[in-house]
Protein backbone atom coordinates (compact mmCIF):
# COMPACT_ATOMS: atom_id res chain seq x y z
CA UNK A 1 0.00 0.00 0.00
CA UNK A 2 0.99 3.38 -0.71
CA UNK A 3 1.84 5.68 2.31
CA UNK A 4 -0.12 8.58 2.69
CA UNK A 5 2.73 11.20 2.58
CA UNK A 6 6.15 11.54 1.03
CA UNK A 7 8.72 14.12 1.40
CA UNK A 8 8.95 14.35 -2.06
CA UNK A 9 9.78 17.74 -3.05
CA UNK A 10 8.21 18.78 -6.81
CA UNK A 11 5.20 17.79 -8.06
CA UNK A 12 7.50 15.23 -10.68
CA UNK A 13 9.08 13.99 -7.73
CA UNK A 14 6.27 12.73 -6.44
CA UNK A 15 4.85 10.80 -9.92
CA UNK A 16 8.08 9.06 -9.81
CA UNK A 17 7.84 8.06 -6.50
CA UNK A 18 4.17 6.73 -6.57
CA UNK A 19 4.93 5.29 -9.83
CA UNK A 20 8.22 3.29 -8.59
CA UNK A 21 5.89 2.33 -5.65
CA UNK A 22 3.62 0.63 -7.63
CA UNK A 23 6.62 -1.01 -9.50
CA UNK A 24 5.49 0.34 -13.12
CA UNK A 25 7.58 1.45 -15.70
CA UNK A 26 7.29 4.63 -17.92
CA UNK A 27 5.49 2.10 -20.40
CA UNK A 28 3.16 1.04 -18.46
CA UNK A 29 1.99 4.42 -16.76
CA UNK A 30 1.95 6.44 -20.53
CA UNK A 31 -0.59 3.35 -21.40
CA UNK A 32 -2.99 3.82 -18.49
CA UNK A 33 -2.98 7.48 -19.44
CA UNK A 34 -3.23 7.81 -23.01
CA UNK A 35 0.38 9.51 -23.16
CA UNK A 36 3.93 7.98 -24.41
CA UNK A 37 6.51 7.78 -21.49
CA UNK A 38 8.89 10.44 -23.11
CA UNK A 39 5.65 12.99 -21.66
CA UNK A 40 5.03 11.10 -18.38
CA UNK A 41 9.56 11.68 -18.41
CA UNK A 42 9.02 14.63 -18.89
CA UNK A 43 6.52 15.26 -16.15
CA UNK A 44 8.72 13.34 -13.77
CA UNK A 45 11.90 15.61 -14.38
CA UNK A 46 9.89 18.85 -13.70
CA UNK A 47 10.41 20.12 -17.46
CA UNK A 48 6.80 20.34 -18.12
CA UNK A 49 3.72 19.96 -15.90
CA UNK A 50 0.63 17.86 -16.74
CA UNK A 51 -2.80 19.38 -17.06
CA UNK A 52 -5.64 18.60 -14.18
CA UNK A 53 -7.12 16.21 -16.29
CA UNK A 54 -4.08 13.88 -17.14
CA UNK A 55 -3.31 14.37 -13.35
CA UNK A 56 -6.70 13.25 -12.44
CA UNK A 57 -5.67 9.83 -15.08
CA UNK A 58 -2.31 9.07 -13.32
CA UNK A 59 -3.72 9.31 -10.24
CA UNK A 60 -6.29 6.82 -11.34
CA UNK A 61 -3.89 4.78 -12.94
CA UNK A 62 -1.41 5.20 -9.53
CA UNK A 63 -4.46 4.38 -7.29
CA UNK A 64 -4.01 7.67 -5.52
CA UNK A 65 -5.33 10.79 -5.28
CA UNK A 66 -4.86 14.12 -7.19
CA UNK A 67 -4.06 15.69 -3.65
CA UNK A 68 -0.99 12.83 -3.55
CA UNK A 69 0.01 13.98 -6.95
CA UNK A 70 -0.45 18.06 -6.06
CA UNK A 71 0.34 18.11 -2.12
CA UNK A 72 2.08 14.51 -0.85
CA UNK A 73 -0.26 13.98 1.53
CA UNK A 74 -3.63 14.06 2.16
CA UNK A 75 -5.99 16.93 4.13
CA UNK A 76 -6.20 15.46 7.80
CA UNK A 77 -10.53 16.84 7.45
CA UNK A 78 -12.10 17.87 4.76
CA UNK A 79 -12.20 21.74 6.44
CA UNK A 80 -7.82 21.87 6.27
CA UNK A 81 -7.19 23.57 3.62
CA UNK A 82 -3.82 22.04 1.53
CA UNK A 83 -2.70 25.71 0.70
CA UNK A 84 -2.58 27.82 3.31
CA UNK A 85 -3.68 31.38 3.56
CA UNK A 86 -1.46 33.98 2.64
CA UNK A 87 -2.94 36.06 5.41
CA UNK A 88 -4.33 33.68 8.09
CA UNK A 89 -6.42 34.67 11.23
CA UNK A 90 -4.93 35.85 14.26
Amino acid sequence: MIELTTTAKSLGERLRLYRLRKNMTLQELADLVGTSPSTISNYENDITVPDILRITAIANALDITVSMIMFGREPESEQEPLIPAENPPL
